[in-house]
């Protein structure tokens, strides 16, 4: 319940920029009422990192290559977006339900349609990254979250 919030000794709120500015200051308002500690962070990227080697390349390095995401996130619309503004040309994204537990059978049809599409690579959350198998030849988005204090 919300009145758990309460116990928080911050309430931090991310992925403002995904609703309008009236929306996310009624969204602080209301968390104020919980704790006097509010912040918004804003989520961003700092690397790319490749999955099976832990090689870490510049923000450009990914600019203008053809990629399929994928991801297994509740709202996704961040990511894409994020990876977007990179540079990157998204081919196609798959997408999961959040939490989603990767397979073999999942793996392989990720592989498959980056294929298809003719991709140089496929991408992901540095979340979904630690769900997958050791060699799975995927990129993921290293990120920080910077707090702004309100």
């Amino acid at each position: 319940p919300l009145s758990s919030l309460r116990r928080s000794s911050h309430l931090i709120l991310t992925k403002s920029h995904l609703i309008d500015k009236d929306e996310v200051q009624g969204r602080l308002s209301d968390l104020s009422d919980y704790s006097s500690n509010v912040s918004v962070a804003k989520e961003t990227p700092f690397e790319w990192v490749e999955h099976s080697t832990g090689k870490n390349f510049e923000l450009s390095y990914l600019k203008g290559k053809r990629c399929v995401l994928f991801c297994a996130l509740a709202r996704p619309e961040g990511f894409i977006e994020m990876v977007k503004n990179l540079g990157v040309q998204v081919e196609n994204v798959l997408l999961f339900r959040d939490h989603h537990i990767f397979t073999v059978k999942d793996e392989e049809r990720i592989m498959l349609v980056q294929k298809q599409y003719n991709a140089h690579h496929i991408v992901c959350t540095w979340k979904d990254s630690v769900k997958l198998s050791e060699r799975f030849p995927t990129f993921f988005l290293k990120n920080m979250f910077i707090l702004n204090e309100s």
